[in-house]
Formats: structure tokens, sequence, C-alpha cells
């Protein structure tokens, strides 16, 4: 119980600072590696979440496997296209992967 200091059984949250929905090489890097394990989520919320989930693995094991998450999808995935573009004018992406 949190009353009592014992904080054992609650989640861990973890913090991700990255500046919001504009174009991040690192968080283009995550969005991609979702996309990869067969995850669709935006950019501006989504893999800045994964990439800090990636960051605190990284410093444990490297690997996410065995690793239990659980992921509250935000929604956003309508801004994927428009986010596309801004990544692409911040030369981050190539015109072939705009729509």
């Amino acid at each position: 119980h949190v009353e009592d200091g014992e904080d054992a059984d609650l989640p861990e949250v973890i913090d991700c600072r990255v500046p919001f929905a504009k174009p991040d090489a690192r968080v283009l890097a995550a969005w991609r590696e979702m996309e990869g394990y067969g995850v669709f989520v935006d950019l501006v919320y989504g893999a800045p979440s994964w990439l800090s989930v990636f960051r605190e693995r990284a410093k444990e094991t490297g690997k996410l496997e065995g690793m239990q998450v659980m992921y509250v999808h935000s929604g956003g995935a309508e801004g994927i296209s428009s986010q596309l573009t801004r990544y692409k004018h911040a030369d981050l992406v190539d015109k072939g992967e705009v729509q």
C-alpha cells in the first residue's frame, strides 16, 4: 500500500523527454522498430513512448524478450501522414515513405 510506503506492486513509470511533435531521428527509429514488430503507433505520442521503453530496457539487458509491457494506445494514427511529411522536410525520411 502506498500509504504504508510500500510501492513494490506499483508499475514503474519511465520518462522520455523529446521535443513535442518535432521531427526527431530517435523517435523515427522507435517508430520504425515498432512497425517491424507489427505495432502501428503514431509519431507524436506512441513512438516517443516506445523510445522510452527501449531506453529503459537497454539499461538492463538490451532486449525486449521476456518483458511484460502494458501500452495504452492513445490514438493519433490519422496524423502519421502529416507527421511523416514534417520528417521529410527535416530530411529524416525519403519522399517514397510519405503518401
